[in-house]
Formats: structure tokens, C-alpha cells, sequence
């Protein structure tokens, strides 16, 4: 009974203690403005052993975006290849200011946050990368280009308030 009760208070204790998740440092912001166009999506190109790589990105005017997953066929842009919108690592916070644009997204250990330059209101470059704790930044060249679509995939989470 003795040994029952030990292994029964251990197991409350771990599934008690619950790590909480690490905050976003942007505060939501509303997107009302005309820089980048949100009646579709985002991809950037990269390389993979396959071959190019479209790594799909959906901004919505509650100031989230979502990481919709990648792609190898850049006209094969289908929903159930979406990833699942469970999982906070997908979701983030971006905010336009002026021709920057600014995306923090979640790590598994913290967030990191994007910079970059609007070219135009489809295109826009991602040139460095920042961990939320301001330690680490490397620099990039990701050219993000616009798809219109329709439906988009609901913005709701409950990662993000």
C-alpha cells in the first residue's frame, strides 16, 4: 500500500507540472494596412535533397500568421498538407512598419524574430533572424512572393490571444 501511495503522489506530481510555454515578445497588433496584400498567401523558395522547397506562410489582418507547411510542387498547394494547427510552433506575431516587416515565431526552447523589407505588396525579403533573447542573429535572404487563395485556413488559435 505504502510503495502504491509514493507512485501515486509521483505520478500527480508530473503530470502536474505542466512547462509553460514561452511568451511572444510582440504585443497583436491589427494590420490595416496596404504594404502586403492578405487575400491569399506567402511562400518562400528553399532547397531540400528533393529539390526546391516552398515553405507556405498565411497573414491574416489580426496581426497572426501561420506556417502552413512546405511544398515541392509550387502548384500543389493543397490543405491536407497543411500542418496541424495544434501545435504552437506554426503560429506567430507580425507587424509592418513602414517598408519593414517584423514576424516572431515560436522555437521550442524560445521565439525568434524575423526582419525584413517590403518590396512591394507581393514581395517581401526576410534578411535576419534574432532569437528573442537578443544572443544569437544570423542573417538570410528568403524572398517571400504572394499567391493569391481562397479559402484561407481560420486564424483562430489558442496559442495566441
Amino acid at each position: 500500500m505504502n510503495k502504491f501511495l509514493i507512485i501515486s503522489f509521483w505520478l500527480l506530481i508530473v503530470t502536474g507540472c505542466k512547462e509553460e510555454s514561452p511568451k511572444l515578445t510582440f504585443e497583436r497588433q491589427t494590420y490595416n494596412g496596404k504594404e502586403l496584400r492578405m487575400d491569399g498567401f506567402y511562400y518562400s523558395v528553399s532547397s531540400n535533397f528533393e529539390g526546391p522547397l516552398y515553405n507556405i506562410f498565411f497573414y491574416y489582418r489580426s496581426g497572426i500568421y501561420r506556417y502552413a507547411g512546405s511544398s515541392n510542387d509550387s502548384t500543389h498547394f493543397e490543405q491536407e498538407g497543411w500542418l496541424n494547427p495544434n501545435s504552437r510552433l506554426i503560429w506567430g506575431l507580425f507587424k509592418v512598419d513602414g517598408q519593414q516587416i517584423l514576424r516572431e515565431q515560436w522555437t521550442p526552447e524560445d521565439s525568434w524574430i524575423h526582419r525584413g523589407t517590403i518590396l512591394n505588396d507581393t514581395t517581401f525579403q526576410i534578411n535576419e533572424l534574432q532569437s528573442s533573447s537578443g544572443s544569437v542573429v544570423r542573417f538570410k535572404d528568403d524572398v517571400f512572393h504572394f499567391v493569391e487563395f481562397s479559402p484561407k485556413p481560420d486564424s483562430i488559435t489558442k496559442y495566441i490571444e
